[in-house]
């Protein structure tokens, strides 16, 4: 690997997202494959940081090269703010200007419950003070909403790549099938299967549901949206064992059954689309899911 040559520096595949989509769990599986190495961390963000390619270079390519420790295997990465158009509308441009020939992958996800996961998460996060109808179904603008549409964030890369570079799935599958989708991405990957049997490295990534004394960053108390959640997680957890999903707690934030309706129906327009790009149907989003 040659620091000078950005398209050595560089990923040989990265999942583009989306966020809250199983990406964590994919990793978990394809960091033990003795012929890929992963980045650490997982979601660097070279590419949607413009400071890295304003002519400055910030963490410019030798600081990317030095993410992946066994270079000489199939690299990848999986910052999901990839696809989190309209916020930086040239990341698939400089992946593009740095290797043209990168193989892309991403996660889908039912679209509403996606939403509402993210919503949860930057509750959590204490970067969310609005209520779940406030934030989304009255911001027409809303980040919750526009990661969600699948088609819009695949076409900024689509008049970009071929689509023989692209693996598409969903994290239903992923959850579901993981064997079955795992080699999927390895077939795709064009490395062998796993020597053993799939292992996954780390648990999934369930802040949102975990989070039931949320803290905020600066370290102050709770917002009042943050002592809500805890306080809906918990009655949640009293009614049964396990995690509660993302639907399920929106339910004890007030957001109704016709909430989740509405919610569905914004994204309506884009399921011929993904049905399109996946080539098949999406039953597995027929009804909402329970993951987080």
């Amino acid at each position: 690997m040659n620091p000078a040559d950005p398209v050595s520096c560089t990923a040989d595949f990265i999942v583009i997202g989306a966020m809250k989509c199983g990406t964590t769990s994919l990793f978990g599986y394809l960091r033990n494959h003795p012929d890929i190495c992963i980045s650490k961390p997982k979601e660097p963000h070279y590419f949607s940081l413009p400071d890295n390619f304003d002519g400055k270079w910030g963490h410019g390519p030798a600081w990317y090269a030095s993410l992946f420790r066994k270079p000489s295997l199939l690299k990848g990465e999986g910052s999901t703010g990839y696809t989190k158009f309209p916020i930086d509308p040239e990341v698939s441009d400089r992946i593009h200007a740095v290797n043209p020939r990168v193989k892309l992958i991403y996660l889908m996800r039912n679209p509403a419950d996606r939403s509402s996961s993210h919503y949860l998460h930057n509750v959590i996060a204490g970067r969310e003070s609005r209520s779940p109808r406030e934030a989304l179904l009255q911001d027409e603008q809303s980040t919750y909403l526009s990661t969600s549409r699948y088609p819009l964030q695949l076409g900024r890369y689509l008049r970009l790549f071929p689509r023989s570079q692209f693996l598409l799935e969903t994290a239903e599958s992923l959850r579901g099938r993981p064997e079955e989708v795992v080699n999927k991405v390895l077939e795709f990957l064009e490395v062998r299967p796993f020597p053993g049997a799939l292992k996954l490295d780390r648990e999934r990534n369930v802040t949102a549901v975990r989070g039931s004394d949320p803290q905020r960053p600066d370290g102050e108390a709770p917002t009042p949206i943050q002592l809500q959640l805890s306080e809906a997680i918990g009655r949640c957890r009293q009614r049964r064992e396990g995690e509660p999903g993302a639907g399920e707690i929106l339910a004890e934030f007030g957001f109704s059954g016709k909430d989740r309706a509405c919610l569905e129906s914004l994204f309506s327009r884009d399921m011929d689309e993904v049905q399109s790009l996946l080539g098949r149907s999406v039953p597995e989003w027929a009804s909402p899911g329970r993951e987080d």
